[in-house]
């Protein structure tokens, strides 16, 4: 047995119980045959028992069984919702804590579901949207309105709001926005802890009405873990800082509670169980305030156990602590095994059990308060970096010269939000001036941050990681301590700092087998699924990004920030080599814009003859800003893109001017990129005229066309597409649009064909390129 775990059953029942609960998640099984499985393993366990026959393996394999049966049940209650997405409902139940306010007239709260449609129904709990006053806490409540089941993302390694709800323990959601209605049948309970912790989040939400957007952003992330207010650059900044783990409400933020109450109350053995009721009153507060989320429960259950050893004189053990924080809230919700923010939580303290001595060992000459920030900001910065980098697609080098700055700012933060909270209730404005000093210090820490990944170096954009790579990090992190030949301080941490740089410099060189090119491979093109609009980058295999156009419909930015650059991350890609531009329609366009906020964009290029007004202003200017250089292209113009392709422009006309109508299709960049023998015609939003005219013209040849206009009728060419001779039609179109495309006689002509693929239908559509060939696949 590892000795960090001899005398430790504890942690050992709890590696049986997450490999169950890995192996129900696997595998899928019925919770009746799990169950089953669960019984002849308590059976055979208490026979061992009876025997003394081998004891701690049978409650291990009882463990095991357990986690088992706990997923399969709470799969089978998340599967047993039986809303089809669209669908008018009425459902029954009663409130599970108080609604969380979403802003001044919107509201969403956890449901308990009896009956659907008036028959019963018994599956795990769902999220209700209403609008108005919220029912109090614990209420019997009627919701009618329309259900919405989020869909598969449709781009590769795209968040997947549907499994994140799923590991929250949510089946489903109901909307009683737009005609439905959320009736109170039963009201809760005048006083509960959930309905007093909206009480105050309520009161200090009101008390920092007069923050700056900023400020407010800032200090309720901190102190509430409520990070709907921070922007993508704040978010992405604070990342690439290493200081976004200050707005996971978790040990850092109750060891400061833990800190207040020690002050209030004092140190000695005779105040023992004064301290244990007062932070266990304070945690309740915090809990009930900020939401149970995995972080606050593993750290306050954490800190009660290790609390009331001491009150009973028994022996502290953070590592049995931790195991039964963990054994707790995985009985509860076992799929929190599978949430980043359940993982990133528990690694990074048991990177801190792990290799806080060995650093702070490191660091002995250096001032206590110094050394001891250092040594824990590594070790659980150690620990967290393979989690961080398969989930997040980023390292942050230097994430560790401000620790103990943004340790003392949370700290300060943290005890001004609690003042702030009780002030809130008798004294708004002494309140609002805590939370203004609390804003400030954490508005300085961010700007802090935002300067240093701006040094080059700070942070690195790794993209997605396979999952065998970092699992195997991981694991080689856990077994370095074990090697007797590394018990010395500075050969374990030097050991376990190589590790640590081989890990992120291996995929850069592409020498991990996962990530490197398949080696006739020149060019991938991605025809990303960007709803109703046109989006697609094209990477070479000497590392030339190209980004050709951006989509976005919905409000400004949410594409570009919510689609587009979250996947440009996941694919490594730090800055833009060439941009283009279609044409300055808010589908097209709203994405890049976003791209120039937030990546370097060495070129762009724009069609001739769009007038600097509107959208188009908006691009060229901000691309200034960026200092991207400019090219305006037209017909006959022609662009090496690197060693491995050519841009050959059809369209616009040179010296043809738009009217800056953005509803002027025929002024769109009609342009082909050809690698080896294989050609791609990008068409913007052209009409079936122009593209008529362009076959006259010009002999254009190509394999792959991006159907223009999302594949709507204007577009059409029957010309142009027997002429073209291509092989397979993309089209970048949004499921269920209210504008009918694509067009019936589009779909039929390319079905005919034999190759035609949808964004809306199958998600991104990937192209391979090679010298003489080209695959597609789809993520369908």
């Amino acid at each position: 047995m590892p000795a960090p775990l001899q005398g430790r059953p504890l942690a050992w029942l709890l590696l049986a119980l997450t490999a169950g609960i890995a192996l129900a998640e696997l595998l899928r099984p019925a919770p009746g045959l799990a169950l089953l499985l669960l019984a002849l393993c308590g059976l055979a366990a208490l026979y061992c028992l009876y025997r003394d026959y081998r004891p701690l393996a049978a409650l291990l394999i009882c463990a095991v069984a357990l986690g088992f049966y706990l997923c399969a049940g709470q799969r089978a209650a998340l599967d047993a919702w039986p809303g089809e997405d669209g669908e008018r409902a009425t459902v029954e139940g009663r409130m599970l804590g108080a609604a969380e306010r979403r802003d001044q007239d919107r509201y969403r709260f956890r449901l308990r579901v009896e009956t659907f449609n008036g028959a019963p129904l018994n599956c795990a709990p769902i999220y209700v949207y209403g609008e108005g006053e919220p029912p109090r806490a614990g209420s019997r409540v009627a919701v009618s309105g329309e259900v919405y089941q989020p869909s598969a993302p449709g781009n590769p390694r795209a968040f997947d709001y549907g499994a994140y709800l799923h590991y929250q323990g949510i089946a489903g959601s109901v909307s009683a926005y737009f005609g439905g209605e959320v009736a109170v049948l039963e009201t809760g309970p005048s006083l509960s802890l959930a309905r007093l912790g909206d009480w105050l989040r309520q009161r200090l939400n009101a008390a920092a009405a007069n923050l700056s957007v900023a400020r407010r952003a800032l200090v309720l992330g901190v102190f509430l873990g409520d990070k709907s207010g921070l922007d993508y650059p704040m978010k992405n900044a604070l990342g690439l800082a290493g200081m976004l783990h200050a707005f996971a409400v978790s040990g850092l933020n109750v060891g400061f509670i833990v800190a207040l109450a020690l002050a209030l109350v004092g140190k000695g053995y005779r105040k023992r169980w004064q301290r244990l009721w007062l932070i266990l009153i304070l945690l309740l507060a915090y809990i009930a305030m900020t939401g149970a989320s995995a972080s606050i429960l593993r750290a306050a259950l954490m800190v009660l156990t290790l609390l009331l050893a001491d009150v009973l004189a028994e022996q502290n053990d953070t590592v049995s602590a931790l195991s039964l924080s963990a054994l707790i809230c995985l009985a509860f919700k076992p799929l929190w095994l599978l949430d980043p923010g359940f993982q990133l939580s528990y690694a990074a303290v048991l990177g801190i059990l792990i290799y806080y001595p060995a650093f702070r060992g490191l660091l002995r000459p250096w001032h206590r308060l110094l050394r001891d920030s250092y040594a824990v900001t590594w070790a659980s910065t150690l620990f967290t970096l393979p989690l961080v980098s398969y989930y997040y697609w980023h390292i942050s080098w230097l994430g560790w010269l401000p620790a103990p700055l943004v340790a003392g700012a949370v700290g300060v933060t943290v005890v001004l939000g609690f003042a702030a909270s009780l002030l809130a209730l008798f004294w708004p404005f002494a309140a609002g001036l805590l939370l203004e000093a609390a804003g400030w210090i954490m508005e300085l820490t961010y700007r802090l941050g935002a300067w240093l990944v701006q040094w080059p170096g700070a942070a690195t954009i790794s993209g997605a990681l396979p999952l065998w790579y970092v699992a195997i990090f991981m694991a080689l992190l856990l077994a370095l301590p074990l090697l007797k030949r590394l018990r010395p301080a500075r050969l374990l941490t030097g050991a376990a700092l190589l590790l640590t740089l081989l890990f992120s410099l291996l995929p850069a060189l592409g020498k991990a087998p996962a990530l490197s090119w398949r080696e006739d491979v020149l060019a991938e093109a991605v025809f990303l699924d960007v709803g109703q609009g046109d989006a697609a980058l094209i990477r070479t295999r000497d590392g030339l990004n190209i980004l050709i156009d951006g989509g976005g419909t919905g409000s400004g930015g949410a594409v570009g920030e919510y689609i587009l650059l979250p996947y440009l991350k996941s694919r490594g890609v730090a800055a833009v080599d060439v941009m283009i531009s279609s044409h300055p329609d808010q589908d097209h366009i709203d994405g890049l814009l976003s791209v120039l906020d937030n990546l370097p964009v060495r070129t762009l290029i724009v069609g001739s003859g769009w007038p600097e007004q509107g959208l188009q202003a908006q691009l060229l200017a901000r691309a200034r800003q960026n200092g991207a250089e400019l090219l305006e292209a037209a017909a006959g113009d022609a662009y090496r893109l690197g060693d491995t392709l050519k841009l050959t422009v059809y369209s616009p006309p040179e010296g043809a001017r738009s009217s800056g109508d953005a509803e002027d299709n025929d002024y769109s960049l009609v342009c082909e990129i050809s690698c080896g023998e294989t050609d791609m015609l990008f068409t913007g939003d052209a009409g079936g005229e122009l593209l008529s005219r362009l076959a006259d013209t010009y002999d254009i040849e190509a394999e792959i066309v991006k159907l223009p206009h999302h594949g709507s009728k204007t577009g059409y060419s029957l010309d142009f597409y027997q002429g073209c001779r291509a092989k397979a039609a993309i089209i970048s179109v949004g499921a269920d649009n209210s504008y009918g495309h694509p067009a019936a006689g589009v779909v039929e002509y390319w079905q005919e064909q034999g190759g035609l693929y949808r964004t809306d239908e199958q998600g991104a559509v990937t192209v391979r390129l090679t010298a003489r060939d080209y695959t597609v696949e789809t993520g369908e």
